[in-house]
């Protein structure tokens, strides 16, 4: 049988949650699929050492992005808008020489797919019209409310809309409705929950949360994240669940962020409840020693980290926003209203005494967000583009 020759253009090191997912993705349509993949990284890191070891053909080439981060405060966003000029010259330059290596290095004409990793990235849509190769295009960000991203395309949505070979698969149903309101054509956009390998994360057999409680909470430190929610939440709490509480703190960010974040908790005089871990890659292995998930973010499009607590047993409270209420049941977790102190207070306090039915966790995840069941999803939407059954093509 005919191998499936499938393009995949990444973002970022597989560090962050949209390579990891597509990473998983391309191993098992690879292996169950028949799938042959061609990965194009803008950097060179992670997903490029996975991909020599997994005998994945693979190349850095060193490409912009038409979205750029905007800035975490008004000084970043203040020096982004003003160099705006400067960024879209250096995208408009770049990207061209950069299109014109991978045309040297691939044969389009033996291209069956273009799979575009996130949507900040057009050089995906780009290639696929020029050579008229369907085109998934995956988005996994609401841009604005998570990222403050600014577009250097000046109607990105009537660009994303013009391309007949764009097919777009939103991470949620939140994602999909920002997109849709903003413009971006409903029918061309199918709902796909990104996939975790479960066989990677180790649970805990049992998890009654009482006695000294440790609360994880991994990913960006960030504004955006919400890291200070909590720490504030924290040194409101009364003292005798205070003394029970262990915060640590699984991630990088800015080293300015994490000083203020630090000069907050000293102020509090709480430094005995939070921890600063740094970035870790073993956390499938570390979830298991917590009781308590926290996911604070503004606005999360999907919450990969969210669903791995899940998996691992941990008893999840997280925000009333983005894609968190599509994730969280009343078996292992609960929301609160983002920005209400009093209310992430009360829900931690109402954790306590609580026992996760871990194995409903465990096979709700197998059942909604494995890997297998993810990249089956994308199997399917590739194979009725490649055989014509969408919006008519034959």
């Amino acid at each position: 049988m005919k191998k499936t020759k499938v393009v995949y253009i990444l973002s970022s090191d597989q560090n962050y949650g949209a390579p990891k997912s597509l990473v998983d993705l391309i191993l098992n349509l690879k292996q169950h699929h028949n799938i042959y993949p061609i990965v194009i990284t803008c950097t060179k890191g992670n997903v490029n050492e996975i991909c020599n070891k997994n005998n994945i053909e693979n190349y850095c080439i060193d490409y912009d992005a038409f979205m750029i981060v905007g800035g975490s405060n008004l000084f970043r966003k203040v020096v982004k808008r003003a160099l705006y000029g400067y960024y879209f010259l250096k995208y408009k330059i770049k990207n061209y020489f950069s299109i014109k290596k991978i045309e040297k290095i691939i044969d389009f004409n033996e291209v069956n797919l273009i799979h575009t990793n996130i949507n900040r990235i057009d050089i995906g849509a780009y290639l696929s019209k020029k050579y008229n190769i369907q085109h998934i295009w995956h988005i996994r960000e609401f841009g604005k409310e998570d990222y403050n991203c600014i577009s250097l395309r000046t109607n990105y949505i009537k660009y994303m809309n013009s391309n007949p070979n764009n097919t777009f698969i939103a991470i949620s149903e939140a994602i999909k409705k920002k997109w849709v309101d903003l413009g971006l054509n409903d029918e061309k956009v199918k709902v796909v929950y990104n996939g975790i390998n479960l066989d990677n994360i180790e649970n805990r057999k049992e998890n009654k949360i009482e006695g000294k409680i440790k609360i994880i909470f991994a990913g960006l430190i960030s504004e955006n994240k919400g890291q200070l929610q909590l720490i504030k939440a924290i040194s409101q709490m009364d003292e005798k669940y205070k003394k029970n509480i262990i915060v640590d703190f699984y991630g990088n960010g800015r080293q300015q962020y994490i000083k203020y974040l630090k000069r907050i908790i000293k102020k509090n005089n709480i430094c005995k409840n939070f921890n600063f871990k740094g970035y870790s890659n073993m956390l499938n292995s570390i979830y298991k020693n917590y009781n308590i998930g926290i996911m604070c973010s503004k606005k999360e499009g999907f919450g990969r980290v969210t669903v791995e607590y899940i998996s691992a047993g941990l008893y999840v409270i997280a925000s009333n926003t983005g894609a968190n209420p599509e994730i969280i049941k009343k078996e292992f977790g609960e929301l609160y209203k983002y920005g209400d102190t009093k209310d992430l207070i009360n829900k931690i306090k109402n954790a306590f005494g609580k026992q996760v039915d871990i194995n409903f966790a465990r096979n709700y995840v197998a059942e909604n967000y494995s890997s297998n069941v993810y990249a089956n999803k994308i199997y399917i939407i590739y194979s009725k583009l490649l055989d014509g059954e969408e919006y008519g093509r034959k």
